[in-house]
């Protein structure tokens, strides 16, 4: 409700607030610029799953997650806004069946990306937040404790297989309630608007959003993959050798 009173333009009078309404699509390290601009917004999962980082659950901590804390923050943005509520939700893709059972309805959006080119971006991410490889960022799966000994490109591939392999695992999990759509990482950056129509098929199939109140007409942008500029042949080299290995193992 604060968010809309302060930059709903509806409320803006003479355009008083135009600044604070700008948004800009770019981001670094999954942080973005302006107040309105679209938010990973981690900092709501890991409050409802009282924990520090985006980390695999212990057992202890599912069987403690507050369901309730959990589907009334959600609750509360649609009731507010009265649109659906899309989120990256990072902190629970190893523990896909906890967000399954809050939400009976919801549309899991699966983002598969070729995993040399995420490897290449967890290298990235690594030198640009910690000024150094060797230090792990981003979610730690259960193999973590086993993995962070391991040399970096033995690491990162296999932070990416593992966390892989439990997004299948959970998706597997799902009922036939939940509808899955799988997108490949690069088409989407080609043509989003594709996503947003599959989005609003399944939306509408389930019930859950009036067809109505979709936009009739979508603007055709298109986005280019950053990692493309930044591609590094020997850690390509690097990665997929340990990959592979994990693959066949």
């Amino acid at each position: 409700m604060l968010q809309q009173l302060l930059f709903d333009p509806a409320m803006s009078y003479r355009r008083s607030l135009s600044d604070a309404q700008a948004m800009l699509y770019k981001s670094d390290l999954g942080m973005t610029e302006g107040t309105l601009a679209p938010s990973e917004y981690n900092a709501f999962w890991l409050n409802v799953l009282d924990t520090n980082g985006p980390n695999a659950l212990t057992d202890e901590e599912i069987i403690n997650v507050n369901k309730h804390k959990m589907t009334g923050g959600v609750s509360a943005y649609v009731d507010v806004f009265q649109k659906p509520v899309v989120m990256k939700a990072m902190p629970l893709v190893c523990n896909l069946e906890i967000l399954l059972g809050a939400f009976p309805q919801a549309i899991i959006i699966h983002v598969q990306r070729n995993p040399l080119y995420v490897g290449s971006s967890i290298l990235k991410a690594r030198k640009a937040f910690w000024g150094t490889d060797t230090e792990w960022i981003s979610v730690r799966p259960k193999e973590y404790e086993q993995l962070v000994k391991l040399p970096v490109y033995d690491q990162i591939a296999g932070q990416i297989f593992y966390i892989e392999r439990r997004i299948q695992e959970g998706l597997e999990e799902s009922t036939s309630e939940h509808k899955i759509i799988t997108i490949d990482y690069e088409d989407f950056c080609k043509a989003p608007r594709k996503l947003f129509t599959k989005v609003k098929r399944a939306m509408t199939k389930l019930n859950c959003f009036p067809s109505n109140k979709f936009p009739s007409r979508m603007k055709e942008i298109t986005f280019t993959p950053s990692i493309r500029k930044h591609i590094n042949e020997k850690h390509l080299t690097g990665l997929e050798k340990e990959y592979r290995r994990l693959i066949f193992e």
